[in-house]
């Protein structure tokens, strides 16, 4: 229970946004959580067994075949069982890199459900994620209402200074400037997270929490015993609601919103539901023993509870209202007026994700290489290179073909149906005192407590070691805020009987994981480890494992035995295999990196090298060092290319870490550009026409790839053009033919960002000495003035 509070903490600090994943971001934590399932395995004494007619053996094996199909999946894609590369994605360190957060969430999954069993732990669980939401909130009022302003002035007073800060390269003039400026005003906060979508995530679910644990604890005040929580938790509790509410509405997300509202209206109409049935059933009661009394009362409760589903829906009804007519002024933001945009926007990801699963039914795009395949099947007015479809069902679509959204369809199905029958068959009223281990509650309080404040430590310690210390003076407030809440709750939960019944427990958590899910329906983090961490764990309370009647029986145990050792053998191989393929070699590749900064930035461009190629041979799946590695060889040839064109020495060396990187790249048009405008800045300094026919056939594999890139459409053509004046154009396709092209796509679906007047691209001409240092850009527009002229 402590490293399942371990593990909760570092997510919410370390959430790792999907391209994050996808560069191995999230390894240490699934690393830890497979071993920590593994241990969890064993002394839990769990082990498979096939019970195919039991629907809660199914909520157990349906996320296990989904995440081994997505992790089959992504060894197939990325090209692992192929002797050449696959004809779109193939890039193997990505999708296996997203695949182990499949293992790794299933794992979780599976351990948590038996870990939260216990009534007890499940209270404390619902305790932590309100405290963590608590958290969130604090953040992102801290940063909507004092830092955003400060960082604004200071990005006034010196943009470059603020964009070098930051590590991004977005010139003035270009598309990227105007999109990073975009979002810092208009993006909303994102607090811990890498966008303001993924963390309405949690702060939606929370408010659905809150609101929950406040809706349950209503009726108790009136009691006089010991079931009666304490007014201060109420407090809190209502307090960190209003919190949640508050910084939802601050981050813009009208997923967000409107899952809370949707949930909200769903929760009222299965209670009135409910109410009415129980009504029904005491009137038969009542009229079969002919009790009067006991026929009225229930006709007094069915109106009282009427007239409270009509207020709160009114009251719901009149939100939204007020959102839809002052939402832009309120919100400070386009909350209304682009809301039809943005539906239009989701309309075209999730067609071309169904492009994709056409094409590749049985394994989609694979995990981890959705952005590259996407790439291929963009709509041509969709002008965003997005990382995943906005859409939970559409994501695993793409990660695991229809056999995976299959596998998702029968998730929710069958904890669907446990949670309903575990809701019939629970008692309504509390339980009795005796059955309640005063004892037990003390070591949960003592474990959530404990793991809770190590996570915190160790969060803060590993920010001093590595510099990636989280915002200090928004955590100033939000740390005490998070403990103090958890504090009060772990000591409301010793001193009253019950806090929680175990169906209010499910109801609460059921309730808060629809929100997330009506959430991902229209948004991103579906494999967002600080989005879904917090699913997992509320479907884990709502879904809980319930042990059959024969589990303690000895034949049972003995019989048992032996598949529980080849479970944790299985997961201790998935350990291995996942530390050596692809923890190892990812971090050795991010430590190369950085001290190959740090070495270029003192000038020392012959150390940088040396670690750059060490680390090529530890990570042979990694193309940013290969890429980088090129870069440096290539501006190492440009004075010599200068004084003698056909220098033949260093011209074999820079050209083999061009293959090197052409290789390590795939299918990723970005990279293959990338590399291109290294051979077009030979061209820039020499004028080797050999050059330019080189970059054309790598822009060409690259439009192919992403035939709606207007950019790269504009950069061919440019090449294009040179090369028909220097008598060595294509036989198939014109220069003019792809300006015309480009001018279509930058004028595809009305969007600022994508004319070319925004586009930097190389002008494929000669300038000679005067661009050894850096490659000459110009706009697509200007550089394009030639096809006007024709």
């Amino acid at each position: 229970m402590a490293f399942f509070c371990v593990a909760m903490v570092w997510a919410v600090y370390h959430p790792a946004d999907s391209t994050a994943v996808e560069n191995g971001d999230a390894l240490g934590l699934c690393l830890a959580l497979m071993i920590w399932g593994a241990g969890a395995t064993w002394i839990l004494r769990m082990s498979p067994t096939f019970q195919w007619r039991r629907t809660s053996w199914w909520v157990d094996a349906a996320p296990i075949m989904l995440a081994g199909w997505v992790f089959l999946s992504a060894w197939i894609t990325g090209g692992f069982f192929a002797s050449t590369q696959p004809a779109v994605g193939g890039d193997l360190r990505s999708a296996t890199n997203e695949a182990w957060w499949w293992i790794a969430g299933a794992t979780v999954f599976v351990v948590a459900r038996r870990l939260f069993q216990c009534r007890q732990a499940s209270t404390a669980s619902i305790g932590l994620l309100i405290s963590l939401g608590g958290l969130l909130a604090v953040h992102t009022l801290h940063q909507y209402f004092i830092s955003f302003p400060e960082t604004i002035r200071e990005y006034q007073n010196d943009p470059d200074g603020m964009l070098a800060k930051i590590g991004l390269d977005a010139e003035a003039g270009t598309a990227a400037r105007m999109i990073f400026e975009n979002r810092m005003r208009d993006g909303g906060p994102t607090g811990t997270f890498a966008l303001a979508n993924s963390l309405a995530g949690p702060l939606a679910m929370c408010v659905t929490l809150c609101a929950g644990v406040v809706i349950c604890w209503i009726p108790r005040y009136r009691n006089r015993d010991g079931s009666r929580p304490d007014w201060i938790g109420g407090a809190v509790v209502v307090g960190v609601m209003v919190l949640s509410l508050i910084a939802l509405l601050t981050t813009g997300s009208r997923s967000g919103v409107l899952s809370v509202m949707v949930v909200a209206f769903a929760s009222l109409g299965i209670v009135f539901y409910r109410k009415r049935a129980h009504s029904k059933s005491e009137r038969v009661d009542a009229i079969t023993s002919n009790d009067r009394n006991n026929h009225s009362q229930p006709v007094s409760m069915d109106r009282r509870t009427a007239t409270r589903v009509a207020v709160l829906a009114t009251a719901t009804l009149g939100v939204f209202a007020v959102l839809w007519r002052y939402g832009q002024s309120l919100l400070g933001g386009e909350w209304v007026t682009q809301a039809p945009a943005t539906i239009q926007l989701r309309s075209q990801y999730w067609r071309s994700t169904l492009g994709i699963a056409s094409d590749h039914p049985w394994f989609g795009a694979g995990p981890g290489n959705f952005q590259l395949v996407y790439q291929k099947y963009r709509d041509v007015r969709a002008h965003e290179l997005i990382a995943e479809p906005h859409n939970f069902f559409f994501e695993t679509l793409a990660c695991g073909g229809w056999i995976a959204a299959g596998l998702l369809v029968l998730c929710l199905i069958a904890g669907t149906l446990v949670y309903r029958r575990a809701s019939r068959t629970s008692e309504l009223s509390l339980p009795d005192t005796a059955k309640v281990s005063n004892g037990e509650r003390v070591r949960i309080a003592i474990a959530v407590g404990i793991g809770t404040v190590l996570a915190f430590m160790a969060v803060w310690y590993m920010g001093i070691v590595t510099g990636n210390l989280p915002d200090f003076d928004a955590h100033l407030l939000a740390v005490p805020i998070a403990i103090s809440t958890l504090a009060i709750w772990l000591y409301a939960l010793h001193e009253t009987r019950d806090l929680l019944t175990d169906r209010q427990c499910r109801d609460i958590a059921a309730a808060s994981a629809a929100t997330g899910l009506t959430h991902l329906c229209f948004s991103g983090g579906w494999t967002v480890p600080g989005v879904s961490m917090f699913l997992i764990a509320l479907a884990a309370i709502a879904a809980k494992w319930t042990p059959p009647e024969n589990a303690e029986t000895p034949n049972r145990q003995a019989n048992t035995f032996i598949p529980r050792v080849a479970m944790v053998g299985l997961m201790g191989i998935l350990i291995i295999v996942s530390y050596f393929f692809s923890y190892r070699p990812v971090r050795r590749s991010d430590a190369a990196l950085s001290n190959a900064t740090m070495l270029a930035s003192t000038n020392r461009g012959a150390a940088a090298r040396t670690v750059l190629k060490e680390a090529l041979r530890s990570d042979p799946l990694n193309s940013d060092i290969a890429i980088w590695l090129s870069t440096i060889d290539n501006q190492e040839l440009l004075p010599s290319l200068a004084r003698n064109p056909s220098t033949t020495r260093q011209r074999k060396i820079a050209d083999a870490s061009i293959d090197e990187a052409i290789r390590r790249s795939g299918n990723d048009p970005v990279r293959l550009r990338a590399i291109a405008e290294l051979l077009l800045h030979r061209y820039q300094v020499a004028g080797v026409v050999d050059d330019l026919v080189a970059a054309n056939e790598i822009l060409d594999r690259a439009r192919e790839l992403s035939p709606t890139h207007e950019a790269i459409t504009a950069q061919q053509a440019a090449v294009l053009h040179e090369l028909e004046q220097n008598g060595k154009g294509a036989e198939l396709t014109t220069s003019k033919e792809l300006a015309e092209r480009a001018q279509m796509l930058a004028s595809s679906g009305g969007v600022i960002t994508r004319v070319l007047d925004l586009q930097p691209i190389m002008p494929a001409k000669v300038f000679g000495a005067r661009a050894i240092e850096r490659p000459m850009r110009q706009s697509a527009e200007k550089v394009l003035k030639w096809e006007d002229a024709e």
